[in-house]
């Protein structure tokens, strides 16, 4: 739930839908639930918000705009199908954690090698969490920091 202590508005679930994109530039906790089910939902500077609940994918994309850095340090990144993170130059995006829906695919989207998703704070997601995570059309990895990356083609040696 949103809180504002000015307007005095204490009640809220927030869901983007439709084509478009909202920029959010409030620096503030909020403890609402953000859903984006269409366009994108951009953070436009560093600290833009600090979700304490999920944010659900369903169809749209969560944005962080060049340079800016935002944690969402207590919440669980959850995709249905066809979502996208979109990451532009230097930009880094965290989560605590990620649950991927029946038939989720989650596509992460960077403008350099610069930018950088993480997910926890290790190597905690699982082979199947991984298969549903395309990093610029890549598969991924994740390193012992959370940090994903994309997967290098392995050799397959076959000994009998």
């Amino acid at each position: 739930y949103y809180s504002n202590a000015g307007s005095g508005w204490t009640n809220g679930v927030i869901v983007k839908t439709g084509a478009g994109t909202v920029l959010a530039g409030v620096n503030e906790a909020t403890n609402f639930p953000l859903t984006v089910q269409g366009g994108t939902w951009k953070l436009g500077r560093s600290g833009a918000t600090d979700l304490r609940n999920a944010l659900l994918l369903e169809g749209g994309t969560i944005a962080c705009a060049a340079g800016c850095t935002n944690a969402f340090r207590l919440a669980e990144l959850a995709a249905g199908t066809s979502n996208a993170v979109r990451l532009d130059e230097g930009a880094e995006l965290s989560f605590a954690a990620f649950t991927p829906g029946e038939g989720s695919c989650l596509s992460v989207v960077t403008a350099q090698v610069s930018e950088r998703l993480r997910i926890g704070t290790g190597a905690s997601l699982s082979s199947a969490q991984l298969r549903v995570i395309r990093l610029d059309g890549a598969r991924v990895c994740q390193d012992d920091a959370g940090y994903l990356h994309p997967k290098a083609p392995g050799t397959l040696i076959l000994i009998r």
